[in-house]
């Protein structure tokens, strides 16, 4: 089973409910090691949501693009460097360094 999980959550083909069904699906198979492969997410999109962001969230930074700065510091963000996490602010998902200057 290969998917393109934030394709079909964009789409409005996938429901939030249904993507975590079939993550869950897939957590609870032989394959659980290679779900980030068989849901078609790059590492960043993995992390993202194992960070708790929401798939339609995931979908949207994908399509429009990721944030490019920190919520709390405002220090750019460089995604594909890692260094960051999902917090949620006001019912949105967004990124923070790990290592804030703020914290």
């Amino acid at each position: 089973m290969n998917c393109d999980i934030l394709k079909e959550v964009f789409q409005g083909t996938l429901s939030e409910a249904d993507a975590d069904d079939v993550l869950d699906g897939i957590l609870n198979s032989g394959q659980a090691s290679s779900a980030e492969a068989l849901l078609g997410l790059s590492r960043i999109e993995w992390t993202a949501h194992g960070h708790g962001a929401l798939w339609t969230e995931i979908a949207k930074w994908r399509n429009y693009g990721w944030p490019t700065e920190c919520t709390s510091c405002g220090v750019e963000i460089h995604v594909e460097e890692f260094g960051w996490r999902v917090i949620e602010l006001n019912g949105v998902s967004c990124l923070k360094h790990i290592r804030c200057r703020n914290d």
